[in-house]
């Protein structure tokens, strides 16, 4: 068994100051973490079958105190320092089935809690309000009331979410192949679904002969 480990920060900023080059400084808020996660995809279709992904924060603590230059996060532009964490929480939701299953449920549309209740079953309903609650401070999805009395609401992925949804649903789709899960499958007749490329440019699918042809390629 191989496993690879990839240096997550490192990546973080190289996709970051990568995209300076195309995004005339207008930065999305997820742009570096959805780099990162294609790059890990690009990895599993070379064959890749185990990922170890490590990042970390600088973390001020009594080592500061004793040596003044010790390492701060002093310099770190906030646009990128606040993606660290976005990118630690997309990976570990590989691993978390019903984050990816919510975010799934919302690629659809807005929906009420009921509605992804009934379209998500078996999660139980502290679970869901956990996984919303969690995916809100996220800055991924949105709650807006449509009921006072008693509190209730419709919940819809922001453009962000949006964004990283895809990544995500390509990673889970690996995950669930490499550790016996279910993977989502079609109602009409029952078949795993399996994602693909897609150029919404060209508005055709890439396929995997063509992605080895060298046609995607990463900024």
């Amino acid at each position: 068994m191989i496993v690879h480990v990839v240096d997550g920060t490192y990546e973080l900023f190289r996709h970051f100051y990568g995209a300076r080059r195309f995004n005339k400084g207008k930065d999305k808020p997820f742009g570096a973490v959805i780099g990162v996660l294609q790059t890990l995809l690009q990895m599993i279709e070379q064959g890749a079958t185990h990922l170890g992904v490590a990042t970390d924060h600088v973390i001020e603590s009594f080592r500061n105190n004793l040596w003044p230059e010790y390492k701060t996060g002093e310099g770190i532009e906030p646009a990128l320092f606040a993606q660290f964490h976005p990118l630690e929480e997309a990976l570990a939701s590989v691993g978390d089935r019903w984050t990816l299953l919510v975010v799934a449920a919302l690629l659809d549309g807005p929906r009420r809690f009921g509605d992804l209740q009934r379209a998500l079953p078996g999660i139980a309903p502290n679970v869901l309000s956990a996984r919303l609650r969690h995916l809100e401070e996220q800055g991924l999805v949105v709650a807006q009331p449509y009921s006072k009395r008693p509190p209730r609401y419709v919940y819809e992925l922001t453009s962000s979410g949006t964004d990283l949804a895809g990544a995500l649903r390509l990673l889970a789709d690996w995950g669930a192949r490499h550790r016996d899960a279910d993977p989502p499958r079609h109602d009409a007749c029952g078949t795993p679904l399996e994602a693909r490329w897609y150029c919404p440019t060209c508005e055709r699918p890439v396929d995997d002969e063509q992605a080895a042809a060298d046609e995607v390629h990463y900024a």
